[in-house]
Parts: C-alpha cells; sequence; structure tokens
C-alpha cells in the first residue's frame, strides 16, 4: 500500500501541474492547456492558480463567459490575491458586465500593493480600463497619463512614465481611445500608432494583440480621413 505523500511533496506536486499549465498557455498552446487545466482541477478543486490559468486558456479561446466564471472562482477560493482580483476586474470591465465590482476590485488590488514603489503597469491599465468602460473618461486618461511616456514622436520628454515604448500593445491602444473620447485626437493618434509598433513586436500573440493588429489600423485611418473613429463600446447600459 502506497503512503500518503508528505505535505511538502503534496505542494510541489501543486506546483508543478500549475507550470506545466502554464507553459502550455505561453506557448499558444491554448486547447491543451485547457484540457489539462480541467484534468488537474477534477483532482484539486480548490486549487486556484489552476482556475486562474484555465480562465486564460478559455478567454484566449474565445470562451468569454467560461473565462469570467473560472476567475469568479480563483477570486472566491482567494479573494485577497492582488492577481486574481486585477484579472477579474479587467475581464469584467473588458465584457462590459459588473463594473461597480470591476472598479471595487482594482481599487482593492491596487490598495494592497500600496508599499510598491510603483503600480505594476498592467493593474493600472486594468484600473485605466474600468473606468473608460464606467464612462469616466476624465479619470481614466489622468491614469494612461501617469503611466505613459510623454516622450513619443512630437512630445516633450517632460514625464518618463512607467511604460516602455515597445512593451504593452493593449495599454497604449486603451490610451487612445480614452483620449479619442475626451477629444485629444493627436495623441490618440500617437498613443494608436505606438500600440501597433508594440504589437508587431509582441511575441506571444494573444487574442488582445490580434485585435490591435486587427483594429487599430483602422482607427488610424479613419481619424486621418476625417471620420468617426469606431473606438472601443462602453460598458453594458452604459452607452
Amino acid at each position: 500500500q502506497a503512503k500518503p505523500r508528505p505535505l511538502g511533496a503534496a505542494k510541489t506536486l501543486s506546483w508543478a501541474k500549475q507550470a506545466s499549465c502554464s507553459l502550455l498557455v505561453s506557448l499558444g498552446r491554448y486547447a491543451d492547456a485547457l484540457a489539462r487545466c480541467k484534468k488537474y482541477i477534477a483532482n484539486e478543486p480548490n486549487n486556484a492558480e489552476l482556475y486562474n490559468i484555465q480562465a486564460s486558456a478559455l478567454a484566449e479561446l474565445g470562451k468569454v463567459s467560461e473565462a469570467l466564471k473560472s476567475l469568479r472562482r480563483a477570486y472566491k477560493l482567494k479573494p485577497n490575491n492582488p492577481s486574481y482580483c486585477n484579472n477579474l476586474a479587467y475581464s469584467l470591465a473588458d465584457a462590459g458586465v459588473d463594473l461597480p465590482l470591476a472598479e471595487k476590485l482594482i481599487q482593492q488590488c491596487l490598495s494592497s500593493l500600496a508599499w510598491f514603489p510603483t503600480p505594476p503597469s498592467a493593474y493600472m491599465d486594468t484600473k485605466g480600463w474600468v473606468l473608460y468602460k464606467r464612462g469616466k473618461f476624465s479619470q481614466a486618461g489622468a491614469v494612461f497619463l501617469s503611466i505613459l511616456p510623454s516622450d513619443l514622436p512630437g512630445q516633450s520628454a517632460s514625464q518618463a512614465g512607467t511604460v516602455a515604448l515597445g512593451e504593452h500593445s493593449v495599454l497604449w491602444d486603451h490610451a487612445g481611445d480614452v483620449f479619442y473620447r475626451l477629444g485629444w485626437k493627436t495623441r490618440a493618434n500617437r498613443y494608436w500608432n505606438q500600440a501597433l509598433v508594440a504589437a508587431k513586436a509582441e511575441k506571444l500573440i494573444t487574442r488582445d494583440v490580434r485585435n490591435v493588429l486587427k483594429n487599430t489600423p483602422k482607427k488610424i485611418t479613419a481619424l486621418k480621413a476625417g471620420q468617426a473613429v469606431k473606438v472601443a463600446p462602453l460598458g453594458k447600459k452604459m452607452e
């Protein structure tokens, strides 16, 4: 009869399962990652990280409602985990649903990291995007101005920012939409162009990056032609 594994071995095995699923996601093998997550969750139904990783795979496969359900499960298991708060907040905002909860979650996330010298740019992007989806454009603009460098071509280098020019294509695209809504079309155009530069440099082409590559050139073209630009919609019942 096999002896029970000691606690240390069990934790190591859980970590290995999580790492293998995460690796598949990072390789773009989303269907494989999803299948493996489901298999492991059957044996570890309270493993929050497996639900978090599963949500990434589901989102990339276009199964948004299932991804949200998985993220809610991860958050329920570990409500004080900043990453889970951020991921659920961002996904709710992107889907345009449950926006008051999304704003509460990202505030909780950032408050828990108040001791950080600089909040992670991805978390600040979530905050800005939640505010955008709620129609709070001025507040969203202030968030993006606090993290984006102002030394793009044609701008003075008065602000260093925390986001490198070749990173975070989706963040740049979000900022462009925010400033277009604010009527700052020149700045929006610069941010959209930078989003394209960053997207073309991305090593892993996620669903968000594909959307930038597909839709952002249309925004730039429409703006140049003096036409109305189709930016991201607000949350449901907000338009």
